[in-house]
């Protein structure tokens, strides 16, 4: 009887032995679970603090690429701009006409004779030119005798003319020819080129 008696008490002390094991188990187990939860966590809010981070990033790209297509588009525009200007300054260069002027020398029977050649270098025909002579010193009125007219009605494209000059002795030798006239571009230009009496 005594020793059924404790056999019962062993068999009940194993079984509470084994069921505070398996609590203790359990309970390592619950935290363990708990802990990997926790770390799960962190690594997740990890993940969604770099989603967050990449996508400022994103946004800030995506704002500095908007700004540079704006001013690529910019830049074309005033490329275009600039074509679009040079394109009506060459289409304005083949309506105008172009002065050069210079002295020449000829001779007349046994003398040397000088004229002052105006040519017109421009694609377009000139009209209602006016001209005068100008000393480059004074900027007043040309003294010398010369047969330049002070008004021609029409001068074409490609044309020469030829104006003797009578220098005398203490003339000066540096002059301008003061021109203005019309062309294609039905504007009134004017310039005045040099010219000297070497």
């Amino acid at each position: 009887m005594i020793m059924q008696i404790t056999t019962e008490f062993v068999a009940m002390d194993t079984i509470s032995a084994i069921a505070a094991a398996l609590a203790c188990f359990a309970t390592f187990i619950l935290a363990y679970i708990s802990w990997r939860q926790f770390r799960i966590s962190e690594k997740q809010k990890e993940i969604l603090d770099k989603q967050a981070f990449y996508q400022e990033q994103q946004t800030i790209i995506s704002k500095q690429q908007a700004a540079i297509m704006e001013t690529q588009n910019t830049i074309a525009g005033q490329q275009r701009d600039i074509l679009d200007y040079q394109e009506q300054e060459r289409r304005k260069d083949r309506l105008k006409a172009r002065f050069e002027a210079r002295t020449i020398k000829g001779d007349v029977g046994r003398n040397v004779q000088t004229y002052l050649q105006i040519e017109n270098k421009g694609p377009a025909d000139a009209r209602d030119i006016e001209m005068s002579l100008i000393d480059m010193l004074s900027e007043s009125p040309a003294t010398l005798s010369h047969q330049v007219p002070t008004s021609l009605p029409y001068f074409p494209s490609g044309s020469v003319l030829n104006f003797s000059l009578m220098a005398c002795m203490g003339d000066p030798l540096y002059y301008y020819l003061k021109i203005s006239w019309k062309d294609g571009s039905d504007e009134r230009h004017s310039e005045k080129i040099p010219f000297d009496l070497h």
